[in-house]
């Protein structure tokens, strides 16, 4: 999803800026059922650990933000 906004003058468009969006990868430990949400630091003690994929999910958006794209990735 790219979200763009446009400056005017008048009604004719100044300049175009394209929002960059944050992509988040939680990680699925398969061995321990468990998923691990990157902190905003991104060091192991800012990680956050849950067994439930939904809280995994309100937990990104709630650290780093609600316009942000999360991917999955497992792991053993």
């Amino acid at each position: 999803m790219e979200i763009t906004k446009r400056k005017r003058v008048g009604n004719v468009p100044k300049k175009e800026i394209k929002m960059a969006e944050k992509t988040i990868t939680i990680t699925k430990n398969v061995n321990y059922n468990e998923y691990r949400v990157p902190g905003k630091k991104g060091t192991e003690a800012s990680a956050y650990y849950t067994d439930d994929k939904e809280d995994a999910i309100n937990t990104a958006k709630a650290e780093h933000g609600k316009n942000i794209t999360i991917k999955f990735r497992s792991v053993r």
